[in-house]
């Protein structure tokens, strides 16, 4: 009774969560897409806010999709029907968020980095970024589906759990892959954070200061730069550390280990709240855009209300 009480809760957490995470972040990508001037300055976190809201849309399929199955009751099946199943959404949510959290990163390298190369070809990278951490994530998932179709077959529960269904090896590779990545992007920012305070924002802003564009430019992608920096201490607490304690309970089938190992798959889950969040506080074109569009809707929506003539009649 306590498990399956336990099981329906992680399911409606699946639900609840995704849910949270799409309406928050489709909204913000959607915002971003359709603003130019956002467009050209937030490419690639809107991508990122893309592949959030994605997570979402993965958590809530499973979430429904166990719900049912725990309706109808639970049977055992041939392991190759799970692996094409909505779980590999999931799987590949996990993945490509720490992959775009690496490109988000290596594009404020970029712009520390090189800031006039990066100035005249900020859509170029920017694209290229975005491209590289899909195809990495296609090769990866192909992969690990691959590898789980050609395995003999094996007799699992129809609830499709993802370590169950994957090839061990491939699904904790990929898992180690996507944590990797997500360490990398932080390591990154250290890197942007030393680039910084050498060189970023006093030989470029003084030897260009005639150009008020690129000064404007410069000052608006070094506050761009400490708000990705306070979004990856997030990531550290809420990824990395959670990526290691998975790995020391992996093996662990204790009660105790179990609950750990779902208390880190949704503190990664709460992760993808973080970079909108944050953007949204910190940035302010970012708040600015989005509080005058939630006003144009409000407003839009509000009934005119027509002033209603009095005629008095007199006597």
């Amino acid at each position: 009774m306590v498990k399956a009480i336990i099981f329906i809760l992680c399911s409606c957490a699946y639900l609840f969560i995704g849910t949270l995470l799409i309406l928050v972040n489709i909204p913000i990508f959607l915002l971003v897409i359709t603003r130019e001037a956002l467009r050209n300055t937030y490419l690639v976190p809107a991508a990122v806010f893309l592949n959030n809201g994605f997570t979402g849309i993965s958590a809530v399929s499973v979430g429904i999709k166990r719900l049912i199955i725990y309706r109808d009751g639970e049977q055992f099946i041939d392991h190759h029907e799970c692996v094409l199943d909505v779980t590999i959404l999931l799987l590949a949510a996990y993945f490509v968020d720490g992959f775009s959290l690496l490109m988000n990163s290596t594009e404020r390298l970029c712009v520390v980095a090189f800031p006039l190369y990066y100035y005249f070809h900020s859509i170029r990278i920017s694209y290229l970024l975005i491209i590289a951490q899909y195809v990495i994530t296609i090769i990866a998932i192909t992969s690990v589906a691959v590898a789980s179709l050609i395995q003999s077959s094996r007799r699992i529960s129809n609830f499709c759990f993802l370590s169950a269904t994957y090839s061990q090896r491939f699904y904790f590779a990929s898992l180690q892959l996507s944590s990797a990545a997500t360490l990398l992007s932080i390591v990154f920012m250290i890197i942007v954070v030393i680039t910084l305070k050498k060189k970023f924002g006093v030989r470029n802003l003084t030897s260009h200061s005639n150009n008020c564009d690129l000064s404007h430019f410069l000052k608006n992608q070094k506050r761009y730069t400490h708000t990705a920096l306070i979004s990856c201490c997030f990531t550290f607490f809420l990824v990395v550390v959670p990526s290691i304690m998975e790995d020391i309970y992996t093996m662990d089938f204790s009660s105790k280990a179990q609950i750990i190992l779902v208390s880190c798959m949704y503190l990664r889950m709460l992760n993808s709240f973080n970079m909108a969040v944050v953007f949204l506080y910190r940035q302010k074109d970012f708040r600015h855009t989005a509080i005058q569009c939630f006003k144009n809707l409000f407003y839009k929506r509000k009934p005119n209300v027509q002033p209603i003539a009095v005629i008095a009649f007199g006597g």
